[in-house]
């Protein structure tokens, strides 16, 4: 592109030059689009009768053609694009791309949490496409998912086990941990590979004397509720007494648990996934412990917290018609407290969320420890 300017200012010049130079780097970027859609669309042709029978069979299409001339894929769908969903057409979308990748010569697919924005039904269909992908050894492709859904993980296992390798990208102080996820198939519930009670049959059966123990706290406070088991109760709570209780061959205390807040370097040591699975959840249930007993300290007349959970010591230290009986920090509020009212697992009856499976796995080691450490620094006195 050249410019004539005969007489002009040098300024005008200058902007003609800047003007050139831009032209010359979008037509750069446009022929390098131009290139990737070339070869996106010899990709498809390669898989054209697989979308083709695809899109007939899953979304009732009327026509399916590659345009040689456009280089575009045409589907002709029974209904006009704006009547579908934002998540039917990411759907379709995610289904093309899988169909080109196995048209390309690529060896690797990442994803990046694919199935999340579909339906239940949906999430199976990709899941089960992107398995015949990576288990086909004619192919030769592999599969990278990264996803903070469980659900991806137990789906793919109830479809075919054992087809991905699962691992965990954990974030501590002092950087990332990367933690295979080994957990042996003959503890797994099929359905549900990775839940509450794989963890813990896997925790059962840990080499490790000190995850097995901890293992222990988290049955116990599941099953503290059942019938035969109401003595397990006072182990998690906090009304200035010390209670010890036997729990199959473990002695648990209450006091156990809130040693592990007084001193946090004492979890997440651990660098396998089952016992930083179990220190998770046993930080938090060990978290809410630890404020019943400063609540308790803080508080001039003990007795009137006596068998309270922690919601109901918070609304009797701090009334909202009353005048607060806290004696503590006066950086500890009724708002504070509430405001980490999931963190610390409150409820107004026992048995709401006794163990937040799914919270507990998705914070990370490092939100957890900053959230103790701040809850911790609030109660310190001044």
């Amino acid at each position: 592109m050249s410019f004539a300017a005969a007489g002009a200012e040098k300024t005008n010049a200058q902007k003609l030059n800047s003007l050139s130079d831009r032209y010359t780097q979008i037509k750069k970027d446009l022929l390098a689009l131009e290139k990737t859609r070339d070869m996106f669309f010899e990709h498809l042709k390669n898989s054209e009768k697989a979308l083709r029978n695809l899109f007939t069979l899953k979304f009732d299409a009327k026509n399916v053609t590659l345009d040689n001339l456009t280089k575009e894929l045409v589907i002709k769908l029974p209904r006009k694009a704006a009547e579908y969903s934002t998540g039917e057409i990411d759907f379709m979308v995610a289904l093309v791309r899988i169909n080109e990748f196995i048209g390309s010569d690529s060896a690797v697919l990442i994803l990046d949490d694919p199935i999340t924005s579909f339906d239940i039904a949906n999430q199976y269909l990709v899941l089960f496409d992107l398995i015949k992908v990576a288990t086909n050894s004619q192919l030769r492709k592999s599969v990278i998912i990264f996803t903070h859904n469980i659900a991806c993980i137990n789906i793919a296992e109830s479809q075919r086990t054992g087809a991905f390798k699962y691992s965990c990208l954990d974030r501590d102080n002092i950087g990332l941990r990367f933690i295979p996820i080994t957990i042996n198939k003959r503890n797994a519930v099929r359905h549900c590979f990775l839940c509450q009670e794989t963890i813990q049959a896997e925790a059962e059966n840990s080499n490790q004397e000190e995850t097995k123990i901890r293992n222990a706290y988290i049955s116990a406070a599941i099953q503290r509720d059942t019938k035969g088991c109401e003595k397990l109760h006072s182990i998690f709570h906090y009304d200035g007494t010390v209670i010890k209780e036997t729990y199959g061959s473990f002695t648990l205390s209450n006091t156990f648990l809130i040693s592990l807040i007084d001193n946090p370097n004492l979890l997440f040591q651990k660098n396998d996934f089952i016992s930083l699975r179990i220190d998770k959840e046993i930080a938090l249930i060990a978290l809410r412990i630890w404020v019943e007993k400063e609540l308790v300290d803080g508080t001039a007349n003990q007795s009137i917290l006596k068998d309270k959970n922690l919601f109901q010591k918070v609304t009797t230290i701090f009334p909202t018609s009353n005048i607060s009986s806290w004696n503590g920090n006066p950086k500890i509020t009724r708002e504070y407290l509430m405001s980490k009212k999931v963190m610390l697992n409150q409820a107004s009856h026992e048995k709401a969320q006794e163990i937040p499976f799914e919270f507990a796995l998705n914070l990370s080691i490092y939100s957890l420890k900053n959230e103790i450490a701040d809850i911790k620094a609030h109660f310190i006195s001044e």
